[in-house]
C-alpha cells in the first residue's frame, strides 16, 4: 500500500527516545547485557556491606538471580523472597510484563539450594540476600516503595534501578558505547545458562518466557558475542 513499515518502526522509535529525552529518562534501556565484573563487585561488596547500600545490593542481586525486570521488582512486597536454612529461595512475582494475572495469583520463581561449597558464586550471592534480611529487613521493598507497579510505574522503576546499578558498579571498566541497565541481568542470565548448556524449558520457565522462540529470539540470539563467564555459568546451574 505504499507503506514502508519498517522505515516506520523506525520513526517511531526515534520519536520515543525523543520524548523520553525530553522528560529527562534515558532510552532503550534493554537488550544490554552488562559486564561479569558488574557482577562481581555486586556480590563481593555485598558481604561486607551495611545499611540502605546493603539493601540496594541485595535487590540487585535478587533481579540477577530471578531474571526480573526493574517492574517486576516494584511489585514486590513484604515477604514475597523467603530463604530456606540451606540458601533456596522462593520468590512470589505479583507484577509481569504480559502477565496480568499474577496480580491475582502469583508466580513463583524456586531456586533449589547452591552447593556447599563457600566459593560458589550463587551460595555468595544468596548469602547476601541471607545478610540483608537480617541487618536491613525492608530491603525487599526498597523500590516498591518509591514507585507504583505501572505502565509509567515501570519507567520510573527501570530509572531508578539502573541509575542504582550504574552507582553500585561505579569504577567497573566498561568499554566505550556499552551500556548497563536494569534490564540487563535478563539478557546476560540467558546468554550465559545457554552458554552453559542448561536447560532451556527451566530457562524459560525462569524468564517467565511463554516460548521458548522468544527467549532465543530477543534474549540469546542477538548477545551471542557476549563474553562466555564461568561464573555466571555458575550463578544458574540450578537450572540444569
Amino acid at each position: 500500500m505504499g507503506v514502508d513499515v519498517s522505515r516506520t518502526i523506525q520513526v517511531w522509535g526515534a520519536h520515543m527516545d525523543a520524548k523520553k529525552r525530553a522528560r529527562g529518562e534515558e532510552p532503550r534501556l534493554n537488550r544490554v547485557p552488562c559486564p561479569e565484573a558488574a557482577v562481581v563487585k555486586l556480590v563481593v561488596e555485598g558481604e561486607v556491606a551495611s545499611g540502605i547500600d546493603l539493601g540496594w545490593r541485595a535487590l540487585m542481586i535478587l533481579m540477577l538471580l530471578c531474571w526480573l525486570r526493574a517492574d517486576s521488582v516494584a511489585g514486590l512486597q513484604k515477604g514475597d523472597c523467603v530463604l530456606t536454612a540451606d540458601l533456596a529461595v522462593t520468590v512470589a512475582v505479583r507484577h509481569m510484563k504480559m502477565r496480568p494475572e499474577f496480580r491475582t495469583n502469583p508466580g513463583i520463581i524456586e531456586i533449589a539450594a547452591p552447593a556447599a561449597d563457600p566459593r560458589h558464586w550463587r551460595r555468595r550471592a544468596v548469602n547476601v540476600l541471607r545478610r540483608a534480611s537480617s541487618r536491613y529487613p525492608g530491603w525487599v521493598t526498597l523500590l516498591s516503595d518509591r514507585v507504583t507497579p505501572s505502565n509509567k510505574g515501570g519507567s520510573a522503576a527501570a530509572g531508578i534501578m539502573t541509575a542504582e546499578l550504574r552507582r553500585l558498579c561505579a569504577g567497573v571498566l566498561i568499554p566505550a558505547g556499552c551500556v548497563t541497565s536494569s534490564h540487563s541481568w535478563r539478557e546476560m542470565g540467558a546468554v550465559n545458562s545457554y552458554f552453559g548448556d542448561h536447560n532451556l524449558l527451566k530457562m524459560c520457565a525462569r524468564g517467565f518466557w511463554r516460548k521458548p522462540d522468544t527467549m532465543w529470539q530477543s534474549y540469546i540470539e542477538p548477545f551471542l558475542w557476549f563474553p562466555r563467564s564461568a561464573i555466571l555459568i555458575q550463578l544458574y546451574d540450578d537450572l540444569h
